[in-house]
């Protein structure tokens, strides 16, 4: 079963993390987070809860289907708006390798997975 838990609450946004079975896939991806990545994230992050939606697109895109990324140097973390003052992190991962967009697609398509199912399991 899927749900959200508060992770970082915010003036403008409140930023949810997705649980299942009281685990988060993208909150222990957050924590593992290292320089300079970590620092980028957070800067991402209090622009989000406190000034709301980034203009900056090579920073805050929307990919398609509601599902936005947060791109740091590294990595992106995909998430998506459940209510006006609230966004979602859906799951992240660090980019570059083999695979390319191809890689990012399926990340992409996984997110809009678990957003239905977030809506699933609330209705």
């Amino acid at each position: 079963m899927l749900e959200k838990k508060l992770l970082f609450p915010g003036s403008v946004l409140d930023i949810y993390v997705i649980l299942q079975d009281d685990r988060s896939e993208v909150g222990e991806f957050i924590d593992h987070l290292t320089s300079p990545d970590l620092g980028q994230f957070s800067r991402l992050r209090d622009h989000l809860n406190h000034h709301g939606i980034l203009m900056n697109v090579s920073k805050f895109r929307n990919e398609g289907n509601g599902i936005y990324a947060l791109k740091t140097q590294h990595t992106r973390i995909y998430g998506f708006f459940d209510s006006p003052r609230s966004f979602v992190l859906a799951l992240g991962f660090k980019k570059g390798g083999k695979g390319g967009w191809k890689v990012e697609r399926r990340y992409w398509e996984r997110a809009c997975e678990i957003r239905e199912l977030l809506r699933t399991n609330e209705a």
